[in-house]
């Protein structure tokens, strides 16, 4: 399967350029086994789908119109969502509720604010 994915994608690379959309089918396909019969490239796609959020976007958004065996393959591309992202550790270690900048007004004993 690995060399028959490289062969695709050689072919699909050869043909990218043609006016029928050849070689991207061919590269798809190709890109296809690669992943389903390589760790590494898995582990690559997933590392790529986890650095470009777009991309996954895109790539999840196809994913219902895709035959099973390339949402198969997909999924074991999904990047790993338990860990937080840098961009969001900030905000979930930030406290939830603000502190206001209005002045504080003295309370009476009635429970309402005094203006001074």
């Amino acid at each position: 399967m690995k060399i028959t994915g490289a062969v695709c994608m050689i072919a699909g690379l050869a043909t990218v350029w043609l006016p029928i959309p050849t070689g991207l089918i061919l590269m798809v396909i190709g890109l296809t086994l690669l992943i389903a019969s390589s760790p590494t490239i898995a582990a690559w796609a997933r590392l790529l789908r986890q650095r470009n959020k777009g991309l996954d976007e895109k790539l999840i958004r196809a994913e219902p119109y895709l035959p099973k065996q390339m949402q198969r393959v997909l999924a074991k591309t999904k990047p790993n969502r338990t860990k937080l992202d840098p961009a969001t550790r900030g905000a979930a270690s930030a406290p939830a509720h603000k502190a206001s900048n209005a002045p504080s007004l003295p309370v009476s004993a009635s429970g309402q604010a005094e203006a001074s």
